[in-house]
């Protein structure tokens, strides 16, 4: 657990005012965060862990579709959009 004067400094590092009853509380909860963080520490490995399961794309490949749309169709297709937008609206 940190001192008083631990927490002291880290309050005046932080420019916070805190009164003596908070900072008691203060000093047992940053206590209990570190050793939390301790234990953390101690079970993370430097080896990575290894397969936890099989891992496989299920969508398929993706395939090159060609426009079959001729330059010399666009005006036609373009007039189509516009009378079909007419009859909509």
């Amino acid at each position: 657990m940190l001192k008083l004067e631990e927490i002291d400094k880290l309050t005046e590092l932080a420019r916070l005012k805190i009164p003596a009853e908070e900072k008691k509380i203060l000093r047992k909860e940053v206590g209990e965060i570190l050793e939390y963080v301790g234990q953390i520490q101690k079970l993370s490995s430097k080896e990575p862990a290894k397969e936890v399961g099989l891992v496989h794309n299920i969508f398929r490949e993706d395939k090159e579709i060609r426009n079959h749309i001729k330059p010399a169709s666009l005006p036609m297709l373009f007039w189509l959009m516009r009378q079909k937008r007419k009859m909509v609206m």
